[in-house]
């Protein structure tokens, strides 16, 4: 079984609400993987490659935040050290999991009697894209990004 050399979980600083994850194989720091201020529900979900509609976690978990320091083995993969993450939860807070089958309501889309009615689409050249597209502008982080028409030389 694959575990980290040495792992520290502790509680976050109060008031340190921005979670960060960085290191670990694939990265400029493959020998240390190193999450700060983040919840346990957020934890194991990454761990376990989950959604949030995938795990029904007590309230506390999406509040209580920690922060993890492990040193990576030498030639881990990414999908190890989420296994190693995993195991180190369950470790450090005795947790158990069970699976379950959850029926829902989903759609079933069919094609209608007679055939699709969808009608060949023309085509559009790429400087016209820009015209037909609502000028937006959000920015995340240091980056933004704008959509607007392309000039083309």
């Amino acid at each position: 079984m694959l575990e980290f050399e040495v792992a520290s979980v502790k509680p976050a600083a109060p008031g340190v609400r921005k979670g960060s994850m960085r290191g670990g194989p694939g990265s400029g720091d493959p020998g240390q993987f190193t999450i700060v201020s983040y919840p346990l529900q957020r934890l194991i979900l990454f761990a376990h490659s989950l959604r949030d509609d995938q795990l029904k976690a007590p309230e506390w978990m999406q509040s209580e935040m920690y922060d993890i320091v492990a040193k990576v083995p030498p030639g881990a993969t990414a999908g190890q050290a989420r296994i190693m993450l995993a195991d180190l939860l369950r470790a450090r807070f005795q947790m158990t999991f069970h699976h379950e089958t959850v029926d829902r309501t989903v759609y079933d889309l069919s094609v209608a009697p007679g055939g699709p009615k969808m009608k060949v689409s023309v085509s559009i050249r790429p400087e016209q894209v820009g015209a037909l597209l609502p000028r937006r502008t959000c920015s995340v982080g240091r980056m933004v990004f704008r959509n607007s028409p392309r000039t083309t030389s």
